[in-house]
């Protein structure tokens, strides 16, 4: 883990505790699987990259995509808050 990353896994295990976050995973794994789905259209994914000369609307799009997946799979309610 990098170390700008150090305190990710202590704020995941802190939302946990308070019912916001699933608990069945763990802090690390969780964390480790967002950043994997925050890849999936980087320069390393191997089904396509994204680039800055995408129009904005494929941009907001693949965030629109990746918000309700990230909510659907560890908020225990479906939604922040």
């Amino acid at each position: 883990m990098q170390p700008h990353d150090a305190d990710k896994p202590s704020q995941i295990a802190e939302a946990q505790a308070a019912g916001v976050l699933v608990d069945d995973l763990s802090p690390e794994d969780l964390w480790s699987l967002l950043i994997s789905l925050a890849a999936t259209w980087a320069q390393a994914a191997i089904s396509y990259t994204a680039s800055r000369q995408d129009p904005e609307p494929e941009h907001e799009r693949r965030r629109r995509a990746l918000s309700a997946t990230v909510r659907r799979a560890f908020y225990r309610t479906g939604s922040p808050g």
